[in-house]
């Protein structure tokens, strides 16, 4: 029963959007009827208006020919590798080499990155001051790190670094 006058009630609600006024009638039985139409032995109920809410405009901005122009703000990096010295002897039977540089200010703009290169090929798995390469090969060897746009264009770059990797053949 409460819910056959909860269905009603909600369908009463419904169709009361479209009227102001609603009907309502309690029969001998107890159950108590609503219409949108008047009923006989009924009662009027004014229902207050609703709340609206209107949208606010979606154009899109328009936006000067001056922000379109606009460049990205430049920064003049200061990049260095502190790890290894440059002409650095460095021992290590299984080739372990850590690399270390600094970087001022410390925090890079938008769609910059970190870019080394050993021996003028880029290793892309290094992208942070800090980087670790295994296994590197007895000799000499150049290393520099790098910031580049997302272009690809390098904005600042360290001065290279020789060292040299000291191993025992075969080790």
């Amino acid at each position: 029963m409460r819910y056959f006058i909860t269905l009603l009630l909600l369908t009463v609600s419904v169709s009361a959007l479209a009227s102001n006024y609603v009907y309502k009638r309690t029969n001998p039985d107890g159950t108590v009827e609503f219409s949108d139409k008047p009923l006989e032995g009924g009662n009027v109920m004014k229902i207050p208006k609703g709340s609206t809410f209107t949208m606010p405009s979606t154009k899109p901005k328009e936006t000067s020919s001056i922000e379109e122009e606009k460049e990205p703000e430049k920064v003049n990096y200061e990049l260095a590798i502190v790890q290894p010295k440059d002409d650095q002897a460095i021992r290590s039977n299984e080739g372990n080499v850590t690399f270390r540089a600094t970087l001022t200010p410390s925090q890079l703009s938008t769609n910059h990155r970190i870019v080394w290169s050993i021996d003028g090929q880029e290793v892309p798995q290094f992208n942070g001051l800090l980087a670790k390469m295994k296994n590197v090969d007895r000799g000499t060897h150049q290393v520099q790190v790098k910031i580049i746009d997302k272009e690809g264009n390098s904005i600042a770059a360290s001065e290279t670094v020789s060292f040299h990797l000291l191993r025992v053949a075969g080790g």
